[in-house]
């Protein structure tokens, strides 16, 4: 097993789309909870951010799932197999969640949809310049670090972190090594 440093850089602004308290008490009980003001549902959107004790952050497992996603988008190989199942099955990031080293966001981001047919605002809130850096455990020792830092960056350029990607979250690796 072995360490592998990494900090990426966003290109593109991020959006975030986390469940706050309020859907998920609305969800087990079974009920759509009825309508919002538009000031309850402002304030909703300003609770669609991951957080930790101490700011925002992104949930490792996003991270994960976007450098597979990476690899497969990007077509990469580990021989004659996709690289993405190898990846899926040996590369982890070692922190539970990983800092923006931000407390709010910028603002709330908002678009004109639809849900069900009906024109509908969109809010999700924004993050317009951010970075974030981390520690990838690699539990394969035969796994190439320049294969991790190729897929990294496919991700970064085809796949993007959070909502609505890949126009929002996309990203490039500003540093990349062993630890």
């Amino acid at each position: 097993m072995y360490r592998l440093k990494f900090k990426i850089t966003g290109i593109a602004p991020i959006l975030f789309n986390a469940w706050t308290d309020s859907a998920r008490e609305k969800l087990d009980a079974g009920s759509t909870g009825g309508k919002m003001s538009k000031e309850d549902r402002i304030e909703e959107a300003h609770q669609k951010v991951y957080r930790n004790g101490k700011g925002l952050v992104l949930p490792s497992q996003n991270l994960e799932s976007c450098l597979v996603a990476g690899a497969r988008k990007g077509g990469l190989k580990r021989g004659r197999a996709g690289l993405a199942a190898y990846l899926s099955a040996t590369v982890f990031c070692e922190e539970r969640s990983l800092p923006f080293g931000v407390k709010e966001p910028d603002g709330i981001h908002e678009v004109m949809g639809t849900r069900g047919g009906n024109a509908c605002i969109i809010r999700r809130p924004i993050l317009n310049e951010w970075s974030l850096g981390g520690l990838f455990l690699v539990a394969d020792e035969r796994m190439d670090p320049d294969q991790i830092k190729a897929a990294l960056g496919e991700a970064g350029l085809l796949v993007g972190l959070c909502d609505w990607r890949p126009k929002y979250g996309r990203f490039i690796v500003t540093e990349f090594g062993t630890a």
